[in-house]
């Protein structure tokens, strides 16, 4: 452990539950995490980002111990809120945040994030009520889109008490988001159906 972690660990996470913390934690490397815990702390006061308590119209699946079994199921239900069936293309997955949550996903490029594994910060900005997820912007569109629904999951179930992170780590809330916009996008029926073609 260097100095420099030490220290980030005694005078920032001085609450180790905190979901931000574990979420960088969990990702980042001893020799970077000071400087990533200022570039988020950085976005997170410019776009005004707090926790986003969402209210859905239906129940969430429960939390098992598999977490794609819940991004799928979510997916399934979130679809089927915004009135997007499972063998239908997905127009955009701003539209389906706006349809299912009746707020705006806005995304905002910010990018240069030290070291590696931080992909977004979602939360709710306080000024405008908009749901924002603040990263680098991915070199390529389909990862874009990919990355906006991995957002999605977090403002739907991760969000409710703290901005959270999406990243490279194997946590359980990132595997599920994972196979939230995999089924979000690409519904594993549709991709069955057509396979049978």
């Amino acid at each position: 452990m260097t100095d420099e972690l030490a220290q980030f660990l005694e005078q920032t996470a001085t609450n180790p539950d905190d979901p931000l913390i574990r979420d960088l934690t969990a990702v980042a490397r001893p020799d970077s995490i000071v400087q990533q815990w200022s570039w988020l702390s950085t976005v997170s006061t410019d776009l005004d980002l707090r926790s986003n308590p969402v209210e859905l119209s239906f129940k969430l699946p429960t939390r098992g111990p598999l977490p794609p079994e819940f991004g799928y199921g979510l997916a399934r239900l979130v679809r089927a809120a915004a009135g997007v069936g499972p063998e239908s293309p997905l127009n955009s997955v701003e539209s389906v945040a706006h349809d299912v949550v009746g707020r705006r996903l806005r995304i905002e490029y910010r990018n240069h994030v030290p070291g590696h594994g931080v992909r977004a910060i979602i939360g709710r900005s306080e000024r405008d009520g908009d749901i924002v997820a603040a990263g680098p912007q991915p070199s390529r569109q389909d990862n874009q889109r990919f990355l906006n629904a991995r957002s999605l999951y977090h403002a739907l179930h991760t969000t409710r008490n703290s901005p959270r992170l999406v990243t490279d780590a194997f946590s359980w809330d990132q595997k599920a988001s994972r196979a939230f916009a995999a089924e979000l996008i690409a519904p594993q029926q549709a991709q069955i159906g057509r396979a049978h073609v």
